[in-house]
């Protein structure tokens, strides 16, 4: 039995979406709602060792004949080692290392600047003015993912971590423009898992920094036509949401290198 803990379709929770969908592998989908700490509450199944591993943050969380999987790239490349359809990791070594390069650049540079954006833009205005969950939040056992929460709630978001943010969503657009010039996906001819967890974090960019967006034509257009292909299609409308990519939630830790 499959089942995927997910939140709104965007960031690290659209990834394993897009996985199962390409691949068409059936999968019991349980919505999980972030802002009401239901993460943390009953719903979820006991933690095991690598849910305590975890750390992303309040990525999604993979259950498969009782066996938790965390990370939203390490369960998406689980997804497609152990389910049949069709192919999303390279075969060839160099490629796929340069996959793993690519994982580990998206979510430990990408996502936390695109994340810690996100939050200020559209998180932090959602909570302003409501009462902090003192309790739940001191429960939270990541301090990074705790921490978050109170800047959120609290509206704090010095101009140099902004600023350093916006530097690192500057730099993957850089890197997936430079890509882009060698094939129509990141990794050359071959659409692969790098393309999903690029364009997860991708697809918000529009909205916190448009005016990187424009100067980088080849990602634009990479973002369209993935925009176009029927599993993404189908991932983003899971849970009905309008605009998911405004759903940020506190999440990855910045890396103190890229």
């Amino acid at each position: 039995m499959l089942t995927l803990f997910h939140w709104a379709p965007n960031g690290p929770w659209l990834k394993p979406l897009i996985v199962l969908a390409e691949k068409d592998i059936a999968c019991t989908l349980r919505p999980v709602d972030l802002l009401a700490f239901e993460q943390y509450g009953p719903a979820m199944p006991a933690p095991s060792l690598e849910t305590r591993l975890n750390l992303e943050g309040e990525g999604p969380l993979l259950v498969h004949d009782d066996r938790q999987l965390t990370e939203s790239f390490f369960m998406s490349e689980y997804l497609d080692t152990v389910f049949g359809g069709p192919g999303l990791r390279p075969s060839e070594p160099v490629a796929f290392n340069r996959m793993l390069a690519w994982a580990r650049f998206i979510n430990e540079v990408f996502m936390p600047g695109a994340n810690t954006l996100g939050c200020k833009q559209y998180l932090a205005p959602e909570l302003a003015g409501k009462k902090p969950p003192i309790e739940t939040l001191d429960r939270i056992p990541l301090a990074f993912v705790r921490e978050g929460w109170k800047r959120a709630y609290d509206g704090n978001y010095p101009e140099e971590l902004l600023a350093e943010s916006r530097r690192k969503v500057g730099l993957a657009l850089k890197r997936i423009e430079g890509a882009l010039a060698e094939g129509p996906w990141i990794l050359g001819e071959a659409y692969s898992l790098t393309d999903i967890d690029a364009f997860a974090i991708c697809r918000s960019v529009p909205l916190l920094t448009p005016e990187l967006v424009a100067d980088h034509p080849r990602c634009v257009d990479w973002m369209a036509r993935m925009e176009e292909r029927p599993a993404v299609r189908k991932s983003l409308a899971v849970g009905g949401w309008k605009q998911p990519e405004t759903a940020f939630a506190p999440g990855p830790e910045h890396a103190r290198w890229g």
